[in-house]
């Protein structure tokens, strides 16, 4: 994933400035699956909720761009994703599709306006809040202008996480995935991580940071590296082994599988957090 910090944080100041949201453009749905179902539905003018019943594919790769606001991702029960989306402009209504070739699915939902091409008013209102079914199995990718966030996967089976982050705060929950490939990038704000749980395999994370903090909680019963590098305003790592510029704990090469963490940038702060 290529990241542009400069074009992310312009963004993020903007978005923090008025604390509005952004665009999230008109529905297209194509459906390339005839026992596919997708519903619509506007409820006001300012709301509209959408949802893609149960699929055959069993692989999903899910790719959701955010412009900026709020936005919360959580398990769903029944269906493969339940979105609603609030704004306060018809220009902002999200734009949706899926398609299946074999048995990989692909989920979109992206503004129709980039998310570099921005107009906020001070009462702007722009909330993204969807609904994925755990029981598939996933590749992450999203991107996101600047937020106020929380991402709860947990339990979820992903193969790979991607998140690109201009601003804001954001939690995100990646606790008993055993996911093995994370890439978080942060422009500038705070991004909470949790990667605690019951692992599978190993882990490798690539973590980089522009301006602001990273706090990733990590389970104290798994080998676990963290290699920290670049400007750095402070490491907080209570109960690790520092050496160099790695930060290790006491089960590392004692367990089966290792967690193994680059951390890079200019960050204020990097807090580990073992659990």
């Amino acid at each position: 994933m290529k990241t542009n910090f400069n074009l992310l944080f312009i963004i993020a100041l903007l978005a923090i400035l008025v604390q509005g949201c952004v665009p999230s453009p008109d529905v297209n749905i194509n459906i390339k699956n005839d026992s596919l179902l997708i519903d619509t539905t506007i409820s006001s003018a300012n709301m509209v909720k959408h949802s893609i019943e149960t699929v055959k594919a069993n692989y999903i790769v899910a790719k959701i761009i955010f412009p900026a606001g709020k936005i919360r991702i959580e398990p769903g029960k029944t269906n493969l994703m339940n979105g609603s989306f609030k704004f306060t402009n018809n220009d902002w209504k999200p734009e949706i599709s899926y398609t299946e070739t074999g048995d990989t699915g692909k989920i979109t939902i992206e503004p129709k306006k980039r998310i570099d091409d921005i107009n906020f008013n001070d009462s702007d209102t722009c909330r993204w809040f969807i609904d994925l079914n755990p029981e598939k199995k996933y590749d992450i990718d999203m991107q996101i202008g600047a937020c106020k966030g929380d991402l709860n996967f947990e339990g979820f089976m992903i193969q790979n996480f991607n998140i690109e982050l201009g601003a804001g705060k954001i939690n995100i929950n990646l606790k008993n995935t055993s996911v093995p490939n994370v890439v978080i990038s942060v422009g500038a704000g705070k991004a909470t991580v949790d990667l605690t749980g019951t692992w599978n395999n190993n882990l490798k994370a690539n973590i980089a940071g522009g301006v602001g903090e990273i706090e990733i909680h990590l389970p104290k019963d798994v080998g676990v590296k963290a290699e920290v590098n670049g400007l750095l305003g402070r490491v907080d790592a209570e109960g690790f082994t520092k050496r160099h510029n790695t930060y290790s704990n006491s089960n590392l090469e004692k367990t089966k599988y290792i967690l193994d963490l680059n951390i890079d940038g200019a960050i204020g702060k990097v807090k580990l957090v073992l659990e």
